[in-house]
């Protein structure tokens, strides 16, 4: 027979891994893309921008219009539960001495009435290195309310400009 003391210990440590599981369900997990997954805009983007298998990359191709795509983003798991992300963050090379080359904007759709609004926007600054940007969302996600999705734009200025992935974090 097992002590009274050592039946409550191990109760105890039972109900302790259990409530940690519990509470790991209800995390949400971050939100990201590579870039290569997003959606051309438009036969212009398609004809311009250049796709890299291995480095999951979009890519301009120098000096030509704007190429644009679109990210949807996707509900977390469980539809109860509001998203606890923080940040949009971009991942980018942007070699131009004045920066600017890519840009990822994310936008609320109304499932009521259609109507569109920007929640946040980062644009990249100058880096012969593949960079991360982050920028804080000033509002929490309500996918109950709205569909969300993110634009990434590339304008190769004067030299070739890559989006490599688009995050919605926690931190």
């Amino acid at each position: 027979m097992i002590p009274t003391t050592a039946r409550r210990q191990f109760a105890a440590a039972v109900f302790a891994g259990l409530s940690a599981l519990h509470g790991a369900a209800h995390a949400t997990a971050d939100w990201l893309t590579v870039a290569p997954t997003c959606v051309p805009d438009s036969l212009q983007t398609l004809q311009f921008g250049l796709t890299s298998q291995t480095g999951g990359h979009v890519r301009s191709a120098g000096r030509n219009p704007p190429l644009a795509y679109f990210c949807p983003v996707w509900m977390p798991d469980d539809f109860a539960t509001a998203p606890s992300w923080k940040y949009l963050k971009l991942q980018y090379l942007d070699p131009n001495s004045s920066g600017g080359g890519v840009t990822a904007h994310l936008y609320a759709k109304n499932r009521s009435n259609g109507s569109v609004s920007l929640v946040a926007s980062v644009t990249s600054v100058p880096s012969t290195i593949v960079k991360v940007l982050a920028v804080p969302l000033p509002v929490s996600l309500n996918f109950k309310r709205y569909a969300y999705y993110v634009t990434l734009g590339l304008d190769g200025l004067d030299l070739p400009v890559e989006a490599h992935m688009v995050m919605l974090t926690t931190n």
